[in-house]
């Protein structure tokens, strides 16, 4: 039995005028045989959007106690740390907690990446995430990835991708195997 359902190439032409940068990435990603294809393609426009140095995808649903992105420093502390979709809430728990631990230099920056209205609803109306201490909350980083974007990703899903991302402010414009789309990741606020 595989555990993976498959492996995904992508070569990525970056360039973000916020962080003056431009950068040729090139990774292989395996998606999990649990893992939608919307989940997927949210996991690789998150890592793409934050991308800095460092930035890695985890071990992600094979280690639950992972967020499926994160950059961690030279003592293997997470110093960024990115969920998908709706994070267990004792992930996120532990994460906030973490950042609270740091001093104000060093904490992790905490970002969620909802890829449906519906998930901002169901975690501001769950009791336990209800119970996190509003200011906590309130320094997590959220966007939705809206659902026309991941359609016209997985409407040209490919095992190789080459892309060309320019993010230029709040807007992002990809090119993927010659079909163009324009969009940008609003901010979410929780609670």
């Amino acid at each position: 039995m595989s555990f993976v359902a498959s492996f995904y190439s992508f070569n990525i032409h970056l360039s973000n005028s916020d962080k003056k940068l431009t950068k040729q990435l090139r990774f292989k990603v395996p998606r999990h045989p649990n893992e939608t294809l919307t989940y997927f393609y949210s996991r690789i426009i998150a890592f793409v959007h934050s991308w800095e140095e460092g930035l890695q995808f985890t071990q992600g649903l094979y280690c639950p106690a992972q967020p499926p992105i994160w950059k961690r420093n030279i003592l293997e502390h997470p110093v960024k740390w990115i969920e998908v979709g709706i994070p267990p809430y004792k992930r996120i728990q532990a994460a906030i907690r973490t950042a609270s631990l740091k001093s104000s230099l060093q904490q992790p920056s905490i970002k969620i990446y909802f890829y449906a209205p519906e998930q901002i609803i169901s975690l501001n109306q769950d009791r336990e995430y209800r119970n996190l201490e509003l200011d906590r909350l309130a320094r997590v980083d959220c966007h939705l990835i809206e659902q026309p974007i991941i359609e016209f990703l997985i409407s040209h899903e490919s095992s190789s991708s080459d892309w060309d991302v320019a993010i230029i402010d709040e807007a992002i414009y990809l090119d993927c195997q010659g079909a163009q789309i324009h969009f940008s990741l609003p901010h979410v606020t929780l609670i």
